[in-house]
């Protein structure tokens, strides 16, 4: 084709029919231009009226169903060979040609269609994944917080009992401490009576020894008296009985006071 050629192949060309010295190189060149203007604009008319064509083609291949990406050429032709997009193309290479790009157009579509498929399911597992972790996590965190609030709850029991365990053992100590200083009481309170009335045994004793020394020198001296004067052993016999009778007096006031626990020998308080 003349626009493939360069100027020098064309000018070597032209020699060879019209002779060199007919035409100088600037009308050579000129020419030569012109023929390359127009073998490029024909060019381009070709290509825009195959890419016309293609088009047309390609949109009735479209309209098959039966077409996928795993069709092949022979299986398919039957299906669109008395169309006139396919009689309009005149050679069987362009035609075949379309419908193989149109065949990969379908596999790229597929392949990407997959791929976005297998995107969503892969997106869709990470989603689910991510939920359940979450869900997990809720449940842990759940679980960990009704574990904090039993353990809350063990706590204030134990609280709880280890407060009435110590109310009840103060009232047991305090009752306890009074039981067994009213035992101890008691115990004083008996041990003074049993002392108290040993004390009085004895000072009864001492008594009953110091009325009978009494008696007998009151006695001596009766007997002395009364050889001088029988008036005077009536007196004596008088006062004695007025001794006597304060004597015991005295002692059943005494004996009075011990059995009440209230005075002792010494008169205090017992």
């Amino acid at each position: 084709m003349v626009y493939s050629w360069t100027f020098e192949d064309f000018k070597a060309a032209i020699s060879e029919d019209v002779g060199s010295s007919s035409i100088s190189d600037i009308n050579l060149k000129l020419v030569y231009d012109e023929l390359l203007e127009r073998a490029k604009e024909k060019e381009e008319k070709e290509a825009k009226k195959r890419q016309r064509l293609a088009d047309d083609f390609t949109r009735l291949l479209h309209t098959y169903k039966e077409i996928t990406a795993s069709s092949n050429w022979e299986e398919s032709k039957s299906l669109f060979e008395e169309s006139q997009e396919y009689r309009s193309i005149v050679e069987e290479s362009f035609r075949r040609e379309i419908f193989e790009e149109y065949i990969t157009h379908l596999q790229e579509k597929a392949k990407e269609k997959e791929r976005k498929r297998e995107e969503e399911k892969a997106k869709k597992e990470k989603d689910r994944e991510e939920k359940d972790k979450r869900k997990e996590k809720e449940k842990e965190k759940e679980r960990k917080e009704k574990e904090r609030e039993r353990e809350r709850e063990k706590g204030k029991d134990r609280t709880k009992k280890d407060e009435t365990d110590s109310e009840n053992l103060d009232i047991s100590d305090s009752f306890g401490h009074k039981e067994e200083k009213k035992k101890e009481k008691e115990k004083d309170r008996k041990h003074r009576k049993r002392h108290a009335a040993d004390d009085g045994s004895s000072d009864k004793d001492d008594r009953e020894e110091s009325k009978k020394s009494r008696r007998h020198g009151s006695d001596r001296k009766k007997s002395r008296k009364h050889a001088h004067s029988p008036d005077s052993d009536s007196e004596s016999r008088h006062k004695k009985h007025k001794r006597d009778h304060r004597d015991g007096s005295r002692r059943n006031s005494g004996y009075e006071e011990l059995e009440d626990g209230e005075l002792g020998e010494d008169g205090e308080i017992q």
